[in-house]
């Protein structure tokens, strides 16, 4: 494996960390879109530099081709490589944006059934601040979810159709959001990246 390449894929990683680091602070879904679509470009960036350098010895071809037979196979690995080419070359955006909801009022045992509400105001981090007034002096209940990113499907070569991942490293993914998918993504790197400076 030649040294050159081992850094730029380390530049790259850094790159891809810089961007997950963005995303979990965007303050809007536009902001976001930018930050995951710098994500894939830099992660995938690593698998490019390294397949240049493990050029350099039959040992480091023969490694990563394993590693690239394992991309293939993991269905978090092969999401991200086919959505940063769809994101790349195709027309349709990779994530879609879920809006956030206010639901007040439910019928839980302990809270009103009956209220009124002269005001209400949702911030952009979520936060919710209402006035009204319960009839029948029990809590009004209320629910926020929060406006959120989500990965969609995504298009491969001809007509193939790549899902959002539910597994990898045959585990199941707890937590399928696009953040934590992109911290898996780096962790998993973090490993390739000591296996090819062990080539070198």
């Amino acid at each position: 494996m030649e040294i050159k390449a081992i850094n730029k894929a380390n530049i790259r990683r850094k790159l891809a960390k810089q961007a997950l680091d963005h995303l979990r602070n965007c303050k809007n879904y536009d902001e976001f879109s930018y930050h995951w679509q710098a994500f894939l470009t830099h992660w995938k960036g690593v698998y490019t530099a390294l397949e240049q350098g493990a050029k350099a010895s039959p040992q480091s071809r023969q490694w990563f081709g394993s590693k690239k037979t394992f991309r293939k196979n993991d269905e978090l690995l092969q999401y991200l490589f086919q959505a940063r080419n769809d994101a790349e070359h195709g027309l349709d955006e990779v994530t879609k944006n879920i809006s956030g909801r206010v639901k007040i009022g439910s019928s839980k045992p302990g809270t009103s059934q009956s209220f009124s509400l002269d005001r209400l105001e949702v911030s952009a981090t979520g936060a919710v601040s209402f006035m009204g007034k319960s009839h029948d002096g029990l809590p009004i209940d209320f629910d926020v979810t929060p406006g959120h990113a989500q990965l969609v499907p995504v298009c491969g070569r001809g007509t193939e159709i790549f899902q959002p991942p539910k597994n990898h490293k045959d585990k199941e993914i707890a937590d399928p959001t696009p953040i934590k998918i992109a911290e898996l993504a780096i962790d998993y790197l973090d490993s390739v990246l000591e296996e090819a400076d062990a080539l070198c």
